[in-house]
C-alpha cells in the first residue's frame, strides 16, 4: 500500500471511500464474484464513482460479465 501511497493512489476504508475523487479505479480481484462486489456491494466503488471515473478492471471474468458490469456502470450523472 506504501507504493501505491507514494503513487498518488489511495487506500480507504471501503471501495466507495477508495473510489471517492478518483479519476481512475483499478480492481485486482479474482473472480466475478469479487468484482460485483467491490463495484456493486453495499458499499461498493461505484458509489464514489464522479461524472469521468475509469475503471480498469484486472480480473478473470467472462465478456458477457465485463459487459453487463459497463451497462449497470451506466446510470444518470455518470456517463
Amino acid at each position: 500500500m506504501q507504493i501505491i501511497c507514494g503513487s498518488r493512489g489511495k487506500v480507504g476504508l471501503n471501495p466507495e471511500d477508495a473510489a471517492k475523487g478518483a479519476s481512475v479505479v483499478i480492481i485486482l480481484v479474482v473472480n466475478e464474484a469479487q468484482v460485483d462486489e467491490v463495484l456493486f456491494g453495499s458499499e461498493g466503488a461505484i458509489g464514489g464513482f464522479g461524472l469521468a471515473t475509469v475503471v480498469i478492471q484486472s480480473s478473470t471474468v467472462s465478456p458477457a460479465f465485463a459487459g453487463l458490469c459497463g451497462t449497470r456502470c451506466k446510470r444518470p450523472g455518470l456517463i
